[in-house]
């Protein structure tokens, strides 16, 4: 399998803080997230390792470089591609199953294990595994996913405005079979936003995989604080 960490964001929401850092180097209990994601797909012996970077990428790449050398493969993008336009970009390179996260979620389970064991046995009609958490507070901060008791996705709610029964939220980390990058970057190729632009076309295609340890975005002051605690 490959693996695709996003580490591109701005980190707008976290102010000061990331004014002269970015976001995907803030550290959690003194280590920069992006090493948590990098150090689990080695740990899982990944094939290959992709971090596109934007945002003060200078820093970014050094950090990759220092630590991880010819481990990992760099790819800048001089403008925000968006989640599928980076997928849709690096799709000629990949010929394989392609693990795809966020690097601003920090996690205390080895989520990569678990979506790894869970994509292997999903059901055949699947092409799509992602990982979903129990949130707390309102559903409008999350992607609610309904989802039948075998775990296949329902329908997905973006930043849902009313309250919901539902419990989980779509946590933004997707293991995608190499048919479905192929087709995605056919039918849909000049997409941009993976959630809203891709995922509802394939709702029938998705397995979800839950997580019942902690899994958090520090993109949040409050959330940074709450990663840290």
């Amino acid at each position: 399998m490959d693996a695709l960490i996003l580490a591109a964001g701005l980190g707008t929401r976290l102010g000061n803080l990331t004014k002269k850092n970015p976001k995907c180097l803030m550290l959690v209990h003194n280590k920069p997230i992006l090493g948590f994601w990098i150090d689990a797909f080695i740990v899982n012996q990944f094939n290959n390792i992709y971090v596109n970077t934007h945002y003060l990428n200078e820093k970014v790449e050094s950090f990759v470089k220092a630590k991880y050398g010819h481990r990992v493969t760099l790819l800048h993008e001089e403008k925000l591609l968006g989640t599928a336009g980076t997928i849709i970009t690096l799709s000629c390179k990949i010929n394989d199953d392609l693990l795809v996260v966020h690097a601003d979620n920090y996690f205390t389970e080895d989520v990569v294990r678990l979506m790894i064991d869970g994509h292997l046995n999903r059901p055949k009609d699947k092409e799509i595994s992602m990982l979903i958490f129990k949130f707390k507070g309102h559903p409008k901060n999350f992607g609610v996913v309904d989802i039948n008791n075998n775990g296949n996705l329902i329908n997905l709610y973006e930043k849902c405005l009313v309250s919901t029964n539902l419990k989980y939220a779509n946590g933004a980390c997707y293991l995608l079979s190499n048919e479905i990058i192929k087709t995605i970057s056919t039918q849909q190729r000049n997409a941009k936003e993976f959630t809203s632009e891709v995922l509802p076309f394939y709702i029938d295609k998705i397995y979800t995989i839950k997580t019942e340890k902690t899994y958090i975005d520090i993109g949040t002051k409050k959330n940074y604080q709450l990663a840290n605690s």
